[in-house]
């Protein structure tokens, strides 16, 4: 396991699946301020990853 430490640029489409199917909406359309795929906005998206192989 990894983390928790911030998301990666090229983590950002996962984690957006995984927020839109816990919320049941799509969150980048509706808070579109909050989750874009910027530095600053991945620095406060904080994740966990286990890698399965």
């Amino acid at each position: 396991m990894e983390g928790p430490r911030p998301a990666r640029k090229e983590e950002f489409e996962e984690v957006m699946i995984l927020l839109n199917q816990i919320f049941k909406k799509s969150m980048r359309d509706n808070y579109p301020q909050v989750y874009t795929n910027r530095e600053e906005t991945l620095k406060n998206m904080i994740t966990r990853v286990t890698h399965y192989f």
